[in-house]
């Protein structure tokens, strides 16, 4: 099923132009919502659209309970967000997001959990002192995806692991950044590793692997979005 902001802008304006009726609207946004959570999830134009449908959603939701479907706060409502998207209100929402692996669209991503178990536990052998797995991190990284245009949630995680991993695990002495990793691993002092950034690629490659929450940040900037996604270390 098809959907982002600009279709949302139309349906909505069509409904304001009375082209559908407030029930036609609702079962539209009903439809799109149930596809969000069983196929959409991953895609980043889907997961821009994810705040303002949600707050939709739940509008209309609240007004079935009161058995008042056409009530002022749904109005409201379709308004607010229509200002967003027609660019004249400026918002950031914050969600959270955890990878379902158990469901079934998730299968053909199976290469990039294994990529990521495979090289989560090279980097732990490395670290604790085998350093014979650095040829295998660095083959190992190589599996990720290179910057370029990203069209779902994976490909921005594969992204920055890439690029953390490159740069934590650089070649070049000048790229590395000297410190003391006690603190993360007591018994090994290993000056070439960036504790900060070694910290930041495990916790992404957790995210991946469903072991730790991802905070999406969604900007909506005079009718366009950008999505920008965090690890959460609170969860």
């Amino acid at each position: 099923m098809e959907y982002d902001l600009k279709i949302l802008k139309n349906k909505i304006e069509d409904y304001f132009d009375q082209k559908i009726t407030q029930k036609e609207l609702i079962e539209w946004l009903r439809s799109v919502y149930s596809d969000f959570l069983l196929n959409g999830f991953l895609e980043l134009k889907s997961l821009c659209i994810y705040p303002l449908l949600s707050r939709l959603y739940t509008a209309f939701e609240n007004d079935r309970e009161e058995e008042n479907i056409k009530t002022k706060f749904f109005d409201s409502e379709i308004n607010y967000v229509y200002s967003i998207l027609s660019g004249d209100e400026n918002k950031v929402f914050f969600y959270r997001i955890s990878l379902p692996w158990k469901y079934n669209k998730m299968n053909q991503y199976n290469s990039i959990y294994f990529n990521c178990i495979q090289l989560k536990s090279a980097i732990e052998k490395y670290i604790s002192g085998n350093m014979e797995k650095y040829n295998e991190i660095k083959k190992q990284i190589k599996t990720f995806k290179e910057i370029r245009k990203s069209e779902n949630i994976l490909d921005l995680l594969e992204i920055k692991i890439r690029s953390l991993a490159e740069e934590i695990f650089s070649d070049d002495e000048n790229d590395a950044v000297q410190f003391d990793i006690n603190y993360l691993y007591p018994d090994i002092n290993y000056d070439r590793i960036d504790k900060r950034l070694l910290s930041l690629l495990s916790d992404y490659i957790d995210c991946i692997l469903g072991e730790k929450i991802i905070i999406a940040e969604v900007i909506y900037l005079k009718g366009n979005a950008r999505i920008n996604i965090y690890c959460d270390n609170y969860n």
